[in-house]
């Protein structure tokens, strides 16, 4: 039966069809998008809305929509004449369209039967009126409206039909039924037809119908064209055709493909291998022809597809979560819902511990982290142990450390034994310059076991706070600003290396370059100093120059247990002083004193004999010009002895000096500009008298309890009273002092015979 839509159109308007006469139908079968409507002439139930107030609506985009169309190639003959048609194949043309509108309002009442009303979906158009169904009646909730269509016969049959149902204010609308296309071409369209039958009114030729243009409308091959022969007899006619049989295959297809990832089943999953695989399943009413997958939005690649299953191996993760989509595409180009999976790519962090330390909990060993991931890792070292730094992927010397995570990245804390267990403790030394000359200034530090460090050094005349770590090697290097002056570079190295550490190092202000020499203070409470007790200095004077103190600088000493020195004294000028110092490895004690404007430095060091109680060494001794001073205003440099030993004061009937036992005599000079030498006579209970004091009336006393003495005379040169004083060195059976004379001091000297 050929089937032949038995809608046209109407008034040349594209789309609206009506219910006489042939035509065709503008169907495409790839169309994407679905356009619904119904036009209802309607009465509302307002007084400015009329009966014949048209009603439309697009029908939603959740209509249901199917629609399968195929075609095929029909041979006719008809008299002399053979016609090539191309009609529907009618099991397999089929056309369901369902919607529901809203139509809350209507009065239905106000419909009659010449009511026009058209539907439109896609390629289908119906245009009609109520009229159309048979079994209309005015105010009906319902209407059926046949589709007609032709048989070979010319026989008018139905092929499918509208039906509205109004229901509670809705009106539902679905049409059924199959469509045509009727084409009919002449052979003689076609150039290369072959006839074998001897008909002068048969034009030879031959047709193809495979992927050609009929008419307005294209139409495809589905599949190969299949040639066939077909032979035809007309009385004592027989004509043999080559033909193609073309089956046309289409659809306005709303059924989308469903695709399902079974591998991963999760939706999110952590991996640590960035190549991933996926798979699933995939099914449609037509045929999937691909299957797409993307990373994060990039461009997709195309799995592989056998059947219902689909793959696709080694996807490249990106560092982190990724968002992977897959989605199925049909042969009709409609595609499936995304479905989705969120992968975590992690790599393994591995950090290794080597020496006796830990790391933040959470990163010892092998870890998965997140690629690209930033982290914040710290070394501690346990008691007794030191961190050495890191090493592998990341290097450094800080124990906190913060890195991105990438494949492959390794890193190690090492930790080696303190080196510093031994070097806590204070230390002091004096600052020289290299070029040689006195020294420049002193440096004192406390170090801890630890390593680290804090002291002051002192320099140019001012003192700057210096204080750090040393590094695992020893070393310290840093730059100090100082105000109104260059800065200084200082670099400092802890020397482990003999039987008690010391601190060396260099010190530049950009001009001159020092260098630092400080010991370790060894002796404590717990270990305490062999030198302990108090002691009598006499600071000597050997420079006999214009202008330089004749006077002989003196000082008490007291050591305590722990091994401090403390001086308490006055210099050769009258200068007094304090100074306190450790005695520091070598029993050594640096000297750095700096009263007023003058400044005494250098290193004095204890006796190995220390049943002997002697220390010397020899100073610098400089004083910057000053016009208020009373003693040497314009200032001097010179080097200067130190010689002490141990004080023990005299029990009763014992003398602070060792003197004659047959006479119990001392001679005391004192010497400026003329010099003037007496004989002094000790008693047990160290009374001092002068024998003969003559016009000089010299006078002197001892403290016992320190060795300190004092007294006076006339000047026989200026006729003025001079009073001295000084200490005596019981080590030496001497003693020495000074006195001041105008601007100047002369010296006071105690001898025995």
């Amino acid at each position: 039966m050929k089937l032949i839509h038995h809608i046209t159109r109407k008034n040349n308007r594209p789309g609206s069809l009506l219910r006489s006469g042939k035509s065709t139908s503008n169907f495409s079968s790839r169309l994407a998008r679905i356009i619904a409507g119904v036009a209802l002439g309607l009465a509302w139930p307002t007084s400015n809305v009329f009966a014949d107030q048209p009603f439309s609506q697009d029908f939603p985009s959740a209509l249901s929509f199917t629609d399968c169309y195929m075609e095929k190639v029909q041979t006719i003959v008809s008299g002399d004449s053979i016609y090539h048609e191309v009609a529907p194949d009618a099991k397999h043309c089929k056309l369901r369209i369902s919607a529901k509108l809203s139509t809350a309002g209507m009065n239905l009442a106000a419909l009659d039967e010449s009511t026009p009303i058209e539907v439109s979906v896609g390629n289908f158009s119906y245009s009609g009126v109520l009229g159309d169904d048979p079994n209309y009646a005015p105010g009906a909730t319902s209407i059926r409206i046949p589709l007609m269509s032709f048989d070979d016969e010319g026989n008018e049959i139905e092929s499918g039909c509208v039906e509205a149902k109004w229901v509670k204010g809705a009106l539902t609308v679905v049409a059924t039924g199959m469509l045509s296309a009727g084409y009919s071409i002449d052979a003689t369209n076609f150039a290369g037809s072959e006839w074998t039958i001897d008909d002068p009114t048969r034009v030879a030729g031959r047709v193809k119908f495979a992927d050609r243009v009929l008419e307005d409308r294209t139409i495809y091959a589905k599949g190969e064209a299949e040639v066939i022969t077909r032979t035809l007899v007309e009385g004592d006619d027989t004509v043999t055709l080559n033909l193609s049989q073309v089956e046309m295959g289409g659809a306005i297809d709303s059924v989308r493909p469903t695709l399902k990832i079974s591998n991963p089943v999760h939706t999110k999953v952590t991996v640590t291998n960035p190549l991933f695989n996926l798979a699933g399943t995939v099914s449609d009413n037509i045929g999937v022809t691909t299957v797409e997958v993307a990373v994060n939005g990039a461009e997709s690649e195309t799995a592989s597809i056998s059947g219902n299953q689909w793959s696709i191996a080694n996807v490249q993760l990106q560092p982190g979560t990724n968002t992977i989509t897959v989605r199925a595409i049909d042969d009709n180009g409609v595609a499936s819902s995304v479905s989705t999976r969120s992968v975590r790519c992690l790599t393994p962090l591995i950090v290794n511990v080597v020496g006796n330390g830990i790391v933040t909990p959470g990163f010892n060993g092998s870890t998965l982290r997140v690629p690209g991931e930033m982290v914040s890792v710290k070394a501690i070292p346990r008691s007794g142990w030191r961190f050495n730094g890191w090493t592998g992927s990341v290097t450094s010397s800080a124990p906190l450390i913060q890195f991105a995570v990438l494949p492959g990245t390794s890193v190690q804390a090492n930790f080696i034994a303190n080196p510093f267990s031994g070097t806590g403790g204070s230390y002091s030394g004096l600052v020289v310059p290299q070029s040689g000359g006195s020294a420049g200034g002193l440096f004192k530090a406390t170090v801890t076991s630890g390593g680290s460090f804090s002291g002051k050094l002192t320099l140019d005349g001012s003192t700057e706070t210096v204080s750090g770590t040393f590094a695992n090697d020893g070393s310290f290097n840093a730059t100090i600003a100082r105000a109104g002056k260059s800065p200084l570079s200082v670099s400092l190295a802890v020397d482990n290396s003999g039987s008690s550490p010391a601190l060396t190092g260099l010190v530049s202000d950009g001009t001159t370059t020092f260098a630092i020499g400080a010991g370790q203070a060894t002796y404590s409470a717990s270990n305490p100093a062999p030198q302990a007790g108090r002691y009598t200095v006499i600071f000597p004077s050997g420079d006999n120059s214009a202008g330089i103190p004749q006077g002989d600088g003196y000082a008490t000493l007291n050591v305590s247990k722990s091994g401090v020195a403390t001086f308490a004294g006055t210099l050769g000028d009258g200068t007094a002083f304090t100074y306190a110092s450790p005695i520091v490895k070598g029993d050594t004690l640096p000297i750095l004193a700096a009263p007023g404007t003058a400044r005494l430095a250098g290193n004095a060091i204890f006796d190995g004999d220390l049943s002997l109680g002697t220390l010397g060494g020899t100073l610098a001794w400089t004083k910057s010009a000053r016009s208020g001073d009373l003693t040497y205003p314009g200032g001097f440099a010179t080097e200067l002895a130190l010689v002490g030993g141990r004080y023990r004061a005299p029990v009763s009937g014992e003398r602070v000096l060792a003197l004659n036992v047959s006479r119990g005599k001392a001679d005391v000079e004192l010497g400026l500009a003329s010099p003037i030498t007496k004989l002094i006579t000790v008693s047990a209970s160290n009374t001092v008298t002068v024998v003969a004091p003559g016009t000089d009336k010299l006078t002197m006393t001892f403290a016992a309890s320190n060795g300190i003495f004092s007294g006076s005379f006339i000047d026989a040169v200026s006729g003025a009273k001079r009073t001295f004083k000084g200490a005596v060195l019981q080590s030496q059976n001497a003693g020495a002092g000074h006195f001041r004379a105008g601007t100047a001091t002369g010296y006071v000297a105690i001898s025995v015979p």
